[in-house]
């Protein structure tokens, strides 16, 4: 479980008649004192005094006189008082939230410490609410499930607008917190060979970051979350600061770097203005476009008379060392592309396994 602090919220307040009428006890002053005392009727004293009326700037002001209180601390009685009723009037769970809060992976929220472990329904979809930063449900549809909908996704995998929303919520959270330099297209094509040979270390994730934080890239590395079905994901925060976020599905190097350089290539081919989802399908111009980018950056065209060459997992492992790439990427190539009778299973034992909490 990740250590993020949760703010403790109290999910109750008191009326400030209750601090008035201790003061009254000490003051040996009845409520028909106050009333007279204020210029007000009994019955107006009584219901402020529940909480049922307010307690107004000119009253506070009036009760600073008689108490010898300051007004300043009435007036925050009352405001906190006021808030706990409106936040409380707020999280009140509806049909339409109720169905909402089912669909969230609220386990997983909790797991990642977004959410603490409050059993209240009001309070859950308050701080879910926060943490996805939309004021309610409606708004929610709006921000994240709308633009999610419309993200290219394969037919064989339908959307899960949730799932999807958080993790792509948790790496925006993230990113927020990684400085970057402005985003610069040169140097980030620059960058591109110094990330290649990073395939072939098994300690590069500090590296990476490093390395793309520098050239305006905020890179998050965050595990999937169940039903999101998601590789990679690119957007940007704003003009100057993008987002490359990945996931471990498949859990696999050779995904893991595809879908990095994936990623890169929507940066530098494509509008600043959309937001791309990479699933390993290929279904629209502009992801085969990364599609090529990435199969082209890791593995050019001048190497494909000799994929087809390779007939041992030590033909490969040469191939990829003359490349300069991990055996890895090359063993996944072949096989995505059944060069010279490869499959998943004859190259399973050359594919590194990886899951993000563990590098």
């Amino acid at each position: 479980m990740t250590d993020r602090p949760v703010t403790f919220a109290p999910d109750y307040a008191f009326p400030p008649g209750d601090t008035l009428r201790n003061k009254l006890s000490e003051l040996g002053m009845t409520q028909t004192d106050l009333a007279d005392r204020l210029g007000m009727s009994e019955k107006h004293v009584s219901h402020m005094m529940k909480g049922t009326a307010p307690l107004t700037y000119e009253t506070a002001v009036a009760l600073e006189r008689i108490t010898g209180v300051p007004a300043s601390t009435w007036n925050g009685l009352e405001s906190h008082y006021r808030d706990h009723l409106l936040r409380e009037r707020l999280s009140m769970v509806g049909p339409p939230e109720a169905e909402w809060l089912s669909l969230l992976p609220l386990t997983t929220l909790r797991e990642r410490g977004y959410i603490s472990d409050a059993t209240s329904n009001g309070r859950t979809l308050g701080e879910a609410l926060r943490f996805f930063a939309v004021a309610d449900v409606k708004a929610w549809t709006k921000v994240w499930s709308q633009p999610i909908v419309s993200f290219r996704r394969s037919a064989a995998h339908p959307v899960n607008a949730e799932a999807t929303a958080t993790w792509l919520r948790i790496g925006e959270i993230k990113a927020q917190e990684l400085d970057c330099q402005p985003f610069d297209a040169s140097a980030v094509r620059k960058l591109l060979p110094v990330l290649r040979e990073l395939t072939r270390s098994n300690e590069f994730i500090h590296e990476l970051v490093q390395l793309c934080a520098a050239a305006g890239i905020a890179i998050v590395l965050e595990p999937e979350v169940s039903g999101c079905r998601i590789n990679g994901a690119s957007r940007w925060l704003n003009p100057r600061k993008a987002l490359i976020q990945l996931s471990d599905r498949q859990k696999k190097e050779d995904v893991f770097w595809f879908s990095l350089f994936h990623e890169i290539g929507h940066l530098l081919l494509h509008s600043k203005k959309a937001s791309y989802i990479h699933d390993g399908s290929e279904d629209s111009f502009i992801e085969d476009e990364a599609n090529d980018f990435a199969r082209d950056l890791l593995i050019p065209p001048k190497w494909l008379d000799r994929l087809t060459e390779t007939q041992t997992h030590v033909d490969i492992q040469l191939l990829a060392d003359e490349i300069g790439v991990s055996a890895g990427i090359v063993a996944g190539r072949l096989a995505r592309d059944e060069i010279g009778g490869w499959n998943w299973a004859k190259v399973s034992k050359l594919r590194t396994p990886m899951r993000i909490n563990e590098i």
